[in-house]
């Protein structure tokens, strides 16, 4: 069997109006976006890469239920072109095998202010805010798991209850936790 590797990378169609997992697409908006324009020219510490420029694409996948994925690629996320500071910056890969996912409720809700004890000894507080990201974004997802995730949320009750989320390890851990909970609040 020869594979093809459309079959297992994302793209963005030109206009930027679908997002291709694989074979399969999904009408989304899609934001480019370079961090090295957001620097200030005299930052020591980023200036001093070599091409510096933290490429990045978002891909918002809605469906029709609200509830959206935010689909991520490039340097400054976990998939397979991301920078670290450690190795050489990668080239910028226009079609990767994996993407970094997150899970946008339908509506705003309410995170609570969380204070952080930092390594120099001090602490730092993160305020109360509003978002629609629900728990943290999944790391390293490949097609065949963005399929899955993409069916289960486009399943999911417009109007649901949220608890806290921790961090997922998997896609199937997430869509397993999310599929429970959706059918225990709709029976």
């Amino acid at each position: 069997m020869v594979v093809q590797m459309g079959e297992y990378t994302f793209r963005m169609d030109e206009d930027g109006k679908r997002l291709w997992a694989g074979e399969r697409t999904y009408p989304a908006r899609l934001y480019r976006h370079s961090f090295a324009d957001d620097i200030p020219p005299d930052d020591p510490v980023w200036r001093s890469l070599p091409d510096y420029r933290m490429e990045t694409r978002r891909a918002l996948v809605c469906f029709e239920n609200q509830w959206e994925l935010s689909t991520i690629w490039g340097d400054a996320t976990y998939s397979s072109n991301r920078m670290t500071l450690d190795r050489p910056l990668l080239p910028f890969i226009e079609e990767p095998t994996a993407v970094e996912v997150g899970l946008l409720a339908p509506a705003p809700f309410v995170i609570e202010a969380v204070e952080f004890e930092i390594p120099n000894g001090g602490k730092i507080e993160m305020p109360a805010r509003e978002t629609h990201l629900w728990g943290d974004p999944i790391g390293w997802v490949t097609v065949p798991e963005y399929h899955r995730l993409a069916d289960v949320v486009m399943n999911l009750p417009t109007e649901m209850e949220l608890p806290e989320m921790d961090y997922w390890d998997s896609v199937e851990a997430f869509c397993d936790f999310i599929v429970t909970l959706a059918l225990d609040q709709t029976l």
